[in-house]
């Protein structure tokens, strides 16, 4: 009776919650959401939700990829003064003056 075994299934639960988000996130294509996404990836097949072939795999990328922007876009003015800082105490001729000590 092992194959009564109760087993949970993930991955029915995540391609359940990609098809959660692409419902409530979804949007217009002038306005904002996961279609106009969709239309810059150039991922016209996402459209519409399926349950057979790669939509799962696809909408999860794509929405990886929309998330990792966001992100991104909210780092880069830190990531910019990061940078900056990181050649002025590392890359600079002052910096660079600061590590060489001559005889």
């Amino acid at each position: 009776m092992d194959y009564a075994t109760f087993v949970f299934g993930w991955l029915h639960l995540q391609m359940a919650l990609a098809n959660s988000l692409h419902k409530q996130f979804f949007g217009t294509t002038g306005g904002r959401g996961l279609k106009q996404a969709f239309e810059l990836l150039n991922k016209k097949q996402l459209n519409t939700p399926r349950t057979q072939g790669p939509f799962h795999h696809d909408v999860v990328e794509a929405i990886s990829t929309v998330l990792e922007a966001h992100i991104l876009r909210g780092l880069a003015p830190e990531l910019k003064d990061l940078a900056a800082e990181l050649v002025q105490t590392g890359a600079s001729g002052a910096a660079m003056d600061d590590y060489l000590v001559l005889p």
